[in-house]
């Protein structure tokens, strides 16, 4: 079978992308946004994604969440797969402050 183009990779990443920013829209009620700013160093860029809840259970706190990135960064990989990292990141972070994930404490030492 043959290996998939750079394009067909970049392709499923950024499909991956939208349907994950689609699937937390629609389950958590919440609008993402997603901002792309353009750093001090040339070719280097923020990737910053935030998710407002619209509409939160009675009795609970609206998830309010954001992380950013820099890309191009340690890791070697290609823009839309930095992106739907950082969704995937974004959507870590809206579960636990959703409650649905509790992590567990520290081990000091």
């Amino acid at each position: 079978m043959p290996r998939k183009s750079k394009t067909d990779q970049e392709r499923g990443y950024a499909r991956s992308a939208w349907d994950e920013i689609r699937d937390l829209e629609d389950e958590f009620k919440a609008t993402i946004f997603i901002t792309l700013t353009p750093e001090h160093r040339a070719g280097v860029f923020k990737i910053r994604l935030s998710c407002a809840q619209v509409i939160a259970q009675y009795g609970q706190k609206p998830v309010d969440a954001a992380v950013a990135v820099i890309w191009p960064n340690a890791h070697d990989q290609a823009f839309t797969g930095a992106l739907w990292d950082t969704v995937i990141k974004l959507r870590a972070i809206v579960e636990e402050q959703a409650g649905l994930i509790v992590l567990a404490p520290q081990k000091e030492g």
